[in-house]
Parts: structure tokens; sequence; C-alpha cells
């Protein structure tokens, strides 16, 4: 009874009655037996001549096909093998193809050598497309040095999560001061700002010429009455007036090496932060690097965070020692979703025109020397969810309007001196922490509030 070796076909052998005892009495055909465990028992010589190994007897229960069914490498296509029948085992009696396999953990998968022809060949040669390895034929175009754009090559993606890709220059928009300096994991050479030269400010040129377009045409005076009434739309009379906003323009003018012309659609965002600067004594705080040459959301990595146009988003600047007013400005940033000034020394009111920002979420002035009232207009932004104004001197009432804000989540109002009574928060359905303690408020919070203690 000794079994036919299979030969180099992938097939079990087909002598059903070569059996092997599994217990008293009781007997199973080789490969039926060896599926049960087939790592381990298709190692094994069979137990029915103790001379051929079982993987040579039943080829196909335990993927041992080289002969016939090694997997044809693809050449430099970004494509998968289209040998569907290449399979391994993922559990007993479960198989998948292996770029499929490859899919589920491509990070550690794919520097594997494959199971399916004795571990010779590297899951990523079979699986180009899965494990990204298409440099030969999809090498990013890096653009001319002089060329201000972001490589087009829209299909070289990366991997940011199980079965997540981006294009490189959109993964690179959302942290540029980290990732332009790596080197793009689509070939492991290339430097991203090389690839992005947009997003990576990368442009041997400025983004708006000096030597060219608008500037080239205007004499100094010209350029200063231009600059001077765009930013008259913005500060008024402040401009000049204001110590503050006057340096942020003469700065613009004389001092900023990035020589920015009046047409520059980034111009008044780079003169409300100087203004910030400028007016929260920007030369005492801890750290920054503002007013350098670089694009303003270069400024401050991690504390200004910008979107991939190149727009303010985030202004993070708790903690950072800084000492004056807040600038009303700050409403030309009309992509701001957060605004942290939390834990500094900044004195006067709240800018009413802080309710200009449409996409606001996070509001941050708590821990300052704030006075003044709560300006209702805070509570007109629809996408407001925090908002923490505690460890201030605010005075005045809580303006009523706080009560029809339904995106509130977060309100903390405690340790100032507001005054008069709680505005009625039935409708306030997503409140989880309101706090006004510490305050001189008084009356009854409302019945109509009861109903909200759910979510408290």
């Amino acid at each position: 009874m000794a079994p036919t070796q299979s030969p180099n076909l992938c097939v079990d052998v087909d002598d059903s009655d070569v059996l092997i005892t599994v217990s008293e009495g009781t007997f199973v055909p080789v490969c039926e037996w060896a599926a049960e465990n087939p790592s381990e028992r298709c190692e094994q010589t069979c137990p029915c001549d103790d001379f051929n190994f079982i993987k040579d007897i039943c080829r196909e229960t335990c993927n041992n096909c080289v002969p016939t069914m090694a997997p044809t490498q693809t050449t430099n296509e970004c494509v998968d093998i289209d040998d569907s029948n290449n399979l391994i085992t993922i559990g007993e009696d479960t198989f998948i193809p292996i770029c499929e396999w490859a899919a589920e953990n491509p990070s550690e998968r794919c520097d594997e050598k494959c199971p399916c022809d004795g571990f010779k060949t590297f899951v990523k040669d079979l699986c180009r497309e899965t494990c990204n390895n298409c440099a030969p034929t999809m090498s990013p175009t890096i653009s001319p040095e002089k060329e201000c754009v972001d490589s087009n090559d829209i299909d070289t993606l990366i991997t940011v999560a199980e079965g997540i890709f981006l294009p490189v220059c959109e993964w690179a928009a959302e942290n540029p001061y980290e990732r332009c300096e790596q080197e793009c994991p689509c070939d492991n050479h290339t430097p991203v700002k090389d690839l992005c030269r947009y997003t990576c400010n990368n442009c041997k040129e400025p983004l708006v010429p000096t030597n060219g377009g608008l500037c080239a045409r205007l004499t100094p005076i010209e350029r200063l009455k231009k600059i001077n009434d765009v930013l008259l739309g913005v500060s008024g009379y402040h401009l000049l007036a204001d110590n503050a906003r006057n340096s942020a323009f003469q700065w613009l003018l004389e001092g900023d090496c990035g020589n920015i012309c009046p047409d520059d659609p980034f111009l008044v965002q780079r003169y409300v932060l100087a203004v910030l600067y400028f007016s929260t004594s920007g030369e005492n705080w801890k750290t920054s690097d503002f007013l350098s040459c670089s694009h303003e959301c270069g400024w401050f990595p991690g504390r200004i965070q910008c979107n991939n146009r190149k727009e303010v988003t985030k202004i993070l600047l708790d903690g950072n020692n800084l000492v004056g007013e807040i600038p009303f400005e700050l409403q030309e940033l009309q992509s701001l979703e957060e605004l942290n000034l939390r834990g500094n020394m900044l004195r006067g009111s709240i800018p009413g025109t802080i309710g200009n920002l449409p996409l606001l979420q996070v509001l941050d002035f708590s821990k300052n020397d704030l006075k003044s009232s709560i300006p209702a207009s805070l509570f007109s932004l629809k996408n407001l969810s925090s908002l923490q104004l505690h460890n201030n001197r605010l005075d005045g009432k809580i303006p009523s309007q706080m009560g029809n804000l339904k995106s509130l989540e977060n309100v903390q109002l405690y340790k100032n001196v507001l005054v008069g009574q709680i505005p009625n928060m039935v409708k306030l359905h997503n409140l989880v922490i309101f706090s006004a303690h510490g305050n001189n408020l008084v009356g009854n919070v409302s019945l109509t509030v009861c109903p909200l203690r759910t979510n408290w």
C-alpha cells in the first residue's frame, strides 16, 4: 500500500486506500489527516511507508506545487500577480490569494518571503500594487527647481493606515514642517520637498516673484501705497495710529525678506500674524520663528497650523508669555478652527470680531487678565463646541444668546466677576460641561435645564 508519489502536478494522491491509523479502529486517508494540521504534518514522512514525505504525496493540501505553480514574478509594472491560485494557509481549511493576505498588513507582510514557493520570492515582488513597490515605473517626476508646483503623479501613493493610501503631497500637507524633510516612502530616496515644491514652500524663486509681475512694475512708493490700501481695509485708522499695527506694516515694507507684493494672496494673513506678534510682545515669547523669511505657516511649527492651501487653521500659543491685547484683526483668518491663547498675560477685552470666524470650533482665552463683558457675537459661531474663558476678570451678564448655540459641548466661565442669571440652556442638547462657579451670579438655575442631566 505504499502510496504513489504525486508528480509535480498540484494534486493529492488518488490512493484513497492509503489509510493511516488515528485511533483504535479508526483510519483516515493520509491527505485528509494532513489537512487537519498541515503546518506540522506536511513535513513528516508518511506513517504509511515511513519513506515518502507527506508534502510530496499531498501536494495540494500541503501547498507543495512549486514546479508547476511557482508564482510569476511581475515585471516593474505596478500590478499584482494574476495567479489567483497561489494561495496560502491562514487557518485550518482556509486559504486566500497571497496579495489579498499581504493587503491585510502590508507594512509587515510585503517584506516577507512568500510561503507559496518555499520562501524564495519576496511578497513585494509578487504584489507590486498592494505593496507600493512600483519605483521603477512609478518613480515620481521631480518638478524643476524654479517651478513652484507639486508633483502631478497622483498615483504616487503612500500607506497611511491599513488599506488607506494618500498622494504624497496631500500626506505632506498635513504636517509639512516634519514630512517635507523626509524621503518619500514611494521610492525611499527622493526628498518629499522636491516632489511637493508648493506644499513644502521649496521654490527657488518666491511664490510671488519680486522681479516680475506687479512688483516689477512698481516703484517703492507705489508698492507702499498699494499695500497701505489693502491693509487699511483690515485695520482702518489703527494701521498708522497704533504702534503694533504700524510696526507690522513697517516690517512688511522694509524688514520682511520675503519682499511681499500688494497682490500676494497671503499678504493679509502674513500681516495679521505679524500684528498678533507685535500686539503681544512677541520679542518676549518663549520661542517662535515669527517674522522669518519663510511662509507664515512655518513660523511656529505645531503652534501655527495650516491646511493644504496654506491658510491658518489653528493658533495654539497657550503658555507662551504673550503680554498685551488680542488684536481684532484675527477675524481675517477665515479658515481658523481653533484659537488657544490660554495661560498668558493678555489684558483688555475680548474682540467682538472673533464672532466673525465661521469655522471656529475651539476658543480658549482662559487664565489671562481679560476684562469687560463676554461678546454676544461669540454665540453666533455655529461650529463652536468649546468655550473656555475661566480665570479672568470678565464682568457683565452671560449673553442670553448662549442658550441658542446648539453646538456647545464645553462651557467654562468660572472665576470671573459675572453677574445676573444663567441663560436658559434647554436647547443645548450636546452640552457636557458647564462651569460658572466663583462669579456673582444670582437667582436659580431654570428647571428647564434638568433634562440635560443625562449628558452631565
